[in-house]
């Protein structure tokens, strides 16, 4: 390089660091001019273009920087940086890693390749490359917190608070802390110091969309519906284009309505809300965490939900290009040669109802015909046994997206879109050339990637498939193949159960946010007719759950003082109450699951009022297979006569029992169920 030229880059810095930056790149130029090989005046020159907002040129000088001399100190930094900027993450990352290998104590750069890693969901990788950092710099406050944040989405929320609790100590009121600390402990259930920090979090930034949509969900779980409205109302004013403030905003129900009159003005806000979001363009990144819940609750009100799922999937379609994903094998070839490949995609295969309803079709299906896989979902463990090829997915979409797609499955099975956030976004997607949803969480998804609706007869209303987006396909029977409960050997009295012995006992033990307040009549005529009679609720996920129902029987109730709740039991116990009580109260207008099996399995009469959809008429869909009706009510008065009739008529109880258990076959290990399914899969797998 001649002397001259040396010279001019010397003096561009000078003016560069002086402000100067007219003359600082009139100096670059000629050196550059003098000398096209000088790489630190290229590099130099990229970073000035950089500062005036020229991204590409930036990174066009500083790529050519470091083709000259690729040891040039700090180009490789900056150039990832610049291709960070740009959202090329692959380049980002790659350029970091150089950086690092000569630097390999950077901590700024080890930082922003964590943050880089994170963004693109290699979340492994990020905790990896934070943890690293922090052997460097345990004070590296924003290393810690963000470690926080990729524990919490790797499913490990007790790392994460060890994490964070470092973090809030140097920080007490760091408002990045304080939200993934609450999330942490919303992730382990624990949900009022969950609502503490995030409250927190939101008193440091108020105009955090994040923060506020994190404490409107926390608060919505607790109860808090008028708190969470407020929240996200106020958030509003800052932000009213924000589209997942307003999906969230729409989304809100609560879980316990105070009265009838608030469960309706509720959804009547709620469809007023979704409708406005018809013609919104509010672009949202990454809907799974940005909103983070589903349309869950509106199923509860027993109402026709159609409208609602599809202009929901319609918003989100609109405004989250990251649901829109097509696996490359989705061309119409599957199932030609070999084993269909058949996956299902749930958080819920473990030891839950889905799990229950679930887990013989898995295990029963034909080896021969099928190679079976389970996605599990979340942190999830499905029950051991189910002789299939497991696959943990990824705990954000775009991971999900691959993983799923690497497996290359024919038709993907989701029996319960609705029931977290994850299977629905990823219902968005094809995956596989067959997708089928069933009623795990019976009501309609709105998606247009889900191919078919499968459900029954048993269940479904007359003209039902008014009632679905999906194209509807029926069974003729109860399509679900339940393992019979085992029988008690040594049932528990009333009294060690702590329960009231000479009561006649109607036990409603589904959960709390399924007893509506159009049941509190009902309820109202059974203590009223019956002076003996005690009416059981089992405590709910929250406490604030049982308070509220209790405020309200308060209200609607005269008798409310013989309603009981009585703490949350394990699967024993469970049978040992049903076993102690003389009627089981269905929830209507939506109906139970589980409890109905368990109940059935033991002849205990379950009184059920059945509703106008799907989710209203499960309880009546098992009385039906087993052709035994008595327990179905007509209305809500002839719903209480039903149950006072039976607690006082203990012969009838009887009769009713073995008629009950001779009938349990019909609902009990029903696997011609299962050969039904595998054709219907082969027919609609050829037909697609």
């Amino acid at each position: 390089m001649p002397p001259e030229t040396n010279q001019f880059t010397r003096q561009g810095a000078a003016h560069h660091r002086a402000g100067n930056l007219a003359a600082a790149k009139a100096d670059y130029r000629a050196a550059l001019d003098a000398a096209p090989d000088d790489a630190e005046a290229w590099h130099l020159l990229g970073q000035l273009l950089h500062g005036e907002g020229d991204l590409t040129a930036a990174i066009d000088h500083i790529a050519r920087a470091l083709e000259l001399d690729p040891n040039l100190a700090s180009a490789a930094f900056n150039l990832a940086v610049l291709y960070d900027q740009a959202a090329d993450g692959g380049q980002a990352e790659t350029h970091y890693r150089t950086h690092l290998a000569g630097e390999p104590t950077d901590c700024s750069a080890l930082f922003a390749l964590a943050r880089l890693q994170h963004r693109r969901g290699a979340r492994e990788l990020a905790a990896e490359t934070y943890l690293h950092l922090l052997e460097l710099d345990a004070g590296h406050l924003g290393g810690r917190i963000n470690l926080g944040a990729c524990l919490n989405e790797l499913g490990r929320p007790e790392e994460a608070i060890e994490a964070l609790e470092i973090a809030l100590a140097a920080a007490p009121e760091d408002a990045g802390a304080l939200n993934n600390m609450g999330l942490a402990n919303q992730a382990l259930g624990r949900n009022e110091a969950a609502q503490e920090y995030l409250a927190r979090a939101h008193r440091t930034e108020p105009a955090n969309p994040v923060i506020a949509a994190n404490l409107a969900r926390a608060g919505l779980r607790l109860g808090d519906y008028d708190g969470s409205l407020g929240v996200l109302k106020t958030a509003l004013e800052a932000a009213p284009d924000d589209g997942a403030l307003r999906a969230l905003s729409a989304l809100a129900l609560p879980y316990i309505a105070e009265s009838a009159e608030m469960a309706n003005d509720a959804r009547a806000r709620m469809e007023a809300e979704i409708g406005r979001l018809e013609n919104l363009d509010a672009p949202i990144a990454d809907p799974l965490n940005e909103i983070g819940m589903t349309n869950f609750q509106a199923v509860y009100h027993g109402l026709d939900d159609r409208p609602l799922q599809v202009a929901l999937a319609a918003f989100y379609a609109r405004n989250c290009p990251e649901l829109s994903y097509r696996a490359l094998h989705c061309d119409g070839s599957a199932g030609r040669g070999g084993k269909t490949k058949i996956g299902f995609v749930s958080a819920h295969l473990g030891s839950h109802t889905i799990g229950k309803l679930n887990h013989q079709l898995i295990v029963g299906l034909d080896r021969d015909k099928f190679e079976v896989h389970v996605f599990a979902l979340g942190a999830s463990s499905p029950e051991p046994g189910l002789n299939a090829t497991l696959h943990a997915v990824p705990a954000n979409l775009a991971g999900a997206h691959a993983a799923i797609a690497e497996a290359r499955m024919d038709i993907l099975y989701y029996p319960d879109i609705g029931m977290e956030p994850m299977s629905y976004f990823l219902g968005f997607a094809r995956l596989a050339p067959l997708q089928c949803v069933t009623w795990g969480h019976p009501v309609t998804t709105g998606l247009p990637e889900m191919d078919y609706f499968l459900s029954n007869k048993m269940a479904e209303p007359v003209g039902a498939q008014a009632y679905y987006s999906e194209p509807l396909i029926l069974s003729e029977q109860l399509d679900v193949c339940y393992a019979r409960p085992a029988a008690l050997d040594n049932p528990k009295s009333r009294d060690a159960l702590g329960l009231t012995t000479n009561a006649n006992l109607y036990l409603c033990a589904q959960s709390l946010f399924k007893v509506h307040p159009k049941m509190d009549a009902a309820f109202a005529q059974i203590l009223d007719r019956d002076p003996k009679g005690e009416i059981l609720f089992i405590d709910g996920q929250q406490e604030s759950w049982a308070a509220a129902l209790k405020n309200r029987f308060q209200t609607t109730i005269p008798d409310a003082g013989r309603i009981r709740f009585i703490p949350r039991l394990g699967g024993a116990e469970f049978a040992h109450l049903i076993n102690a009580a003389d009627v089981l109260l269905d929830t209507f207008p939506f109906s139970g699951g589980n409890t109905s099996f368990e109940a059935l399995a033991q002849g205990k009469p379950v009184v059920t009022l059945p509703g106008a959809y799907f989710g209203g008429r499960f309880s009546y869909a098992l009385l039906r297979q087993m052709d035994v009706l008595d327990t179905v009510a007509d209305d809500a008065a002839d719903y209480a006569r039903i149950a006072v009739q039976l607690a006082a008529e203990e012969d009838r109880r009887r009769q009713l029992k073995t008629r009950i258990l001779d009938a349990g076959d019909a609902i009990f290990e029903t696997r011609d169920f299962i050969g039904e399914r595998e054709t219907l899969f082969a027919e609609l797998l050829g037909a697609n």
